[in-house]
């Protein structure tokens, strides 16, 4: 579980499995895309809000990039992987990647160094595997 404050991203991160993403308390926005080259559906995402009241989570199959902002102060996020973190191994793209298109409520206002940093989408990167 994480906490964080208003408008705090986590930039797309590629799962080595599935994971789940939910909202025990207070509200994010999260997304997904398909990282499958040749599949139909490559580079299309999907978001939603997340709230302890909807009661909606993401899954997010291997495969698929996923990442949240959160819409108010202390958020709380409970987050399911089907494996265990990957630490440095882990491999990110940028928040707002336009290969994507991704339509978050905002800019972020705050991102961690390891956020910033990410790169766009490359295939020979974050795709491998897949």
């Amino acid at each position: 579980m994480a906490s964080a404050k208003l408008w705090v991203a986590r930039t797309t991160a590629i799962p080595a499995d599935a994971s789940f993403l939910t909202s025990s308390h207070s509200c994010v926005a999260a997304a997904g895309s398909r990282l499958r080259e040749g599949s139909s559906s490559f580079g299309r995402w999907a978001g939603a809000e997340i709230t302890a009241e909807n009661r909606r989570l993401m899954y997010a199959p291997k495969g698929c990039a996923h990442g949240f902002l959160t819409l108010v102060d202390d958020t709380e996020l409970v987050y399911f992987a089907s494996t265990p973190y990957a630490g440095p191994d882990e491999r990110i793209i940028r928040w707002d990647d336009p290969r994507f298109g991704v339509h978050w409520p905002r800019a972020p206002a705050i991102l961690s160094d390891k956020d910033r940093d990410a790169r766009d989408y490359d295939p020979t990167l974050h795709a491998s595997g897949y």
